[in-house]
């Protein structure tokens, strides 16, 4: 099914959703995470994932709208919302439009949106929600979400306001970076979230400068590192790293699983693309046929666990924002490399280490 939410952490408006599509099927389908569905859903599950699809649209620079439920009513929806603003783009129209929708649609689908309305040369947000309950939490403000994931999104909500989980909180779109990383680590490990037909990968959309806008070139590396006997990191080991991008209105994932170490990082040995539609229409067989990865994210989220001997790991986040460099991507006619800065990795741990011990004499 899905996840979706909107949240409010320092007076932002962030939104994420999942790409997760499931029904009634005896389809296997590759999975970003995975590689496989059937690694969760074997044949004969019955209800299993089917596909994949954008559940953040931006109707227009006024109007954002995430959803949840069944597909053709959601495209109903949008088509609705399009259609009514592109003819008289203000708040009451909007409200007239939402009320025709819900009288349409019933308990189909639920909706989580936006609005943004100029007022006196500053822009007023209107948050709405249709479907679901407007909650509270004190680290993230006022939020909402809905699906069957989403006691899996306010259980990483809730645990990753821990200040010793992450180091560099400075981009606005922190907290949703925060939670859909710990959501794909779930899924990388546990798979709890797949069990409720959630995850693969994540969109997220944020306003700037009154737009609204969705990230883009990010990507999510998971690494090990063991703490010696002397209490000093050892050489980092990376495991898998996901690229998430736009490729025109398409958003694309790129899953490494296998590499072959060199001297500088690895050769890429093993990769496979996923992409998602908008929610108006499907992927079409030119697209698939003419697509071409990017290797370029500006953006990256390192999940290190840190092991201890004799003692349970602790997961550290730590977030590189514009300049990434503890992994560049080199493309050399087509063989695609990683070149590995793991100074990066040793550092951030050797500082949480030193504040968890800080902390713990307090």
């Amino acid at each position: 099914m899905t996840v979706i939410a909107r949240f409010s952490p320092s007076n932002q408006r962030l939104f994420i959703s999942d790409i997760a599509e499931s029904s009634l099927s005896d389809k296997i389908i590759p999975w970003p995470t995975l590689g496989c569905s059937s690694t969760v859903f074997p044949e004969g599950s019955g209800f299993t994932l089917i596909g994949y699809t954008q559940k953040i649209s931006i109707i227009n620079d006024s109007l954002l709208i995430s959803w949840a439920g069944t597909k053709i009513y959601a495209r109903f929806a949008e088509n609705e919302l399009r259609e009514a603003l592109s003819k008289q783009n203000n708040l009451a129209t909007l409200k007239t439009t939402l009320n025709k929708i819900a009288n349409e649609v019933g308990e189909n689908i639920a909706l989580i949106g936006c609005y943004l309305e100029p007022s006196n040369g500053r822009t007023k947000l209107h948050d709405f929600q249709y479907g679901t309950t407007l909650r509270y939490e004190e680290q993230s403000g006022y939020w909402t979400a809905t699906g069957t994931g989403v006691d899996v999104f306010f259980e990483q909500l809730r645990n990753q306001s821990n200040p010793l989980e992450s180091i560099n909180p400075v981009h606005p779109v922190d907290k949703a970076f925060t939670v859909t990383s710990a959501m794909l680590y779930e899924e990388h490990t546990s798979k709890s979230p797949l069990y409720r037909y959630t995850g693969g990968a994540y969109e997220i959309a944020y306003v700037e400068r009154g737009k609204f806008r969705k990230l883009d070139h990010h990507a999510t590396a998971v690494w090990s590192v063991e703490i010696g006997e002397d209490g000093f990191p050892e050489a980092p080991l990376l495991h898998s790293v996901n690229l998430y991008y736009y490729y025109d209105d398409i958003f694309a994932i790129t899953a490494i699983s296998e590499t072959r170490p060199t001297k500088d990082g690895a050769i890429i040995e093993k990769f496979s693309h996923f992409l998602a539609a908008p929610l108006e229409r499907e992927v079409t067989k030119a697209e698939l046929n003419n697509f071409r990865p990017k290797y370029s994210p500006q953006h990256f989220n390192h999940i290190i666990e840190i092991h201890y001997p004799g003692v349970a790991l602790r997961k550290l986040r730590v977030t590189e924002y514009s300049q990434a460099s503890a992994i560049q991507f080199i493309d050399n006619n087509g063989l695609v490399s990683i070149k590995v800065d793991s100074k990066l990795v040793v550092d951030q741990v050797i500082i949480f280490e030193q504040r968890r011990k800080a902390h713990q004499s307090c």
